[in-house]
């Protein structure tokens, strides 16, 4: 069945199911908590999150001694994104995403807001998930910027660049998996406009429209009158002529405007060169039979390689394995489908510096006229990457 067949599905079984049940929920939530390590009297404030503003319902004033609180959201017919601000933290808040009905507990830490803990509230457990992996990542990248600052090692500077860019693609490969997971969700739209740093957002590749368009028409079916289902629809109106106004090469960031060769021994002995295979979709796969991981999205790939089964595509596999019967027991092993290279090069394969791979498994999507249209796309992202290039 097709990804829209699928989509259409479930959003016809979510409309059902919010239709039948909307007279039995309660058209308000409640979010009931305490403010932890407080020491002076200060003002809690809850917002509700429209598409593009933020508006202010409810205030409280809380102190050390009595730093419990309840706010009543009313006629709340939708999901709802809220979210929590202390005075004096203006920059800081606590996003939450409730449904009708729900009574979501929190405890909240005066001192650091994205220290808190939340139950009762399936949505804000969602964003709770994908703000505290955006936290961890930046913390990564902050520490290895640290690094290279006071770094005089030009040896030293790339790898931690390379460090650098592997957390950001480490980052993407969460977000997108979080998305297909969720496409229904408004947490996954919060997901979808996460930045790493400001105007440095997670998804920025052209690649990455079809989530945009995934999530949007979720809320176009189900809610066409919000300001989230308006707002995305806009959204992707305009990334799609900025993809029309610049090639689409141009908008996938770290890619190289030109595809670089690779001519590299197979299990034989014999020179395959990736140019070669022009005219089909190839999947450009760095792996190594070392990397636990790497061997977990060859499963993958040959899941992918047998549903496509008769289709123009292949994989070009390059291993950076070092020890050739490794490499060749890990081949017959999985049963790994495509063409096998290596360079088997311990020290400082080229293949690697050609093609900036700073983490395994990484790959590349070439479409069936040697351009590279994608950059470490997994899971249901890469498989509708693929079956729209075919």
């Amino acid at each position: 069945m097709k990804l829209k067949t699928i989509l259409n599905s479930l959003i016809l079984i979510s409309a059902i199911a919010i239709t039948t049940s909307s007279c039995k929920q309660k058209p308000y939530s409640t979010i009931e908590g305490k403010v932890e390590t407080l020491d002076t009297k200060t003002t809690l404030s809850l917002y509700i999150r429209e598409f593009s503003t933020s508006n202010k319902v409810e205030s409280k004033e809380i102190t050390p001694k009595k730093n419990s609180f309840k706010f009543k959201l009313k006629n709340i017919l939708e999901p709802t994104l809220a979210s929590i601000k202390i005075d004096g933290q203006n920059s800081n808040e606590i996003i939450l995403l409730l449904e009708p009905g729900e009574k979501a507990q929190i405890s909240i830490n005066a001192n650091n807001l994205s220290h808190y803990s939340i139950e009762g509230s399936t949505g804000s457990m969602l964003i709770k998930e994908i703000n505290s992996r955006l936290l961890t990542t930046k913390k990564t990248l902050d520490s290895l910027d640290n690094l290279l600052q006071v770094s005089s090692s030009n040896e030293v500077k790339q790898k931690l660049a390379q460090e650098q860019r592997a957390a950001v693609d480490s980052q993407r490969v969460f977000s997108s998996r979080f998305i297909w997971a969720n496409p229904m969700s408004r947490a996954s739209i919060i997901a979808l406009y996460q930045q790493i740093a400001p105007n440095r957002y997670v998804l920025d590749q052209s690649s990455d429209l079809h989530l945009f368009k995934v999530v949007a028409s979720s809320q176009i079916a189900l809610y066409p009158n919000s300001s989230y289902a308006k707002g995305m629809e806009a959204d992707i109106k305009e990334m799609i002529q900025r993809i029309k106004n610049y090639q689409i090469q141009s908008m996938v960031k770290d890619v190289e405007q030109s595809l670089p060769e690779i001519a590299l021994p197979n299990t034989n002995g014999d020179i395959v060169k990736l140019s070669s295979l022009k005219g089909k979709v190839i999947i450009l796969n760095f792996w190594a039979s070392w990397n636990q991981s790497s061997l977990f999205e060859n499963k993958e790939l040959s899941n992918l390689i047998a549903e496509l089964k008769g289709k123009p595509i292949v994989i070009y596999n390059v291993s950076l394995d070092f020890d050739k019967k490794s490499w060749v027991a890990a081949i017959e092993t999985t049963k790994m489908p495509g063409v096998h290279v290596c360079e088997l090069n311990a020290k400082d394969p080229m293949v690697v510096q050609l093609y900036n791979v700073a983490q395994l498994p990484a790959n590349y999507i070439i479409d069936k006229n040697f351009d590279i249209i994608g950059k470490n796309v997994y899971g249901d992202a890469l498989k509708q990457m693929v079956k729209d290039l075919l």
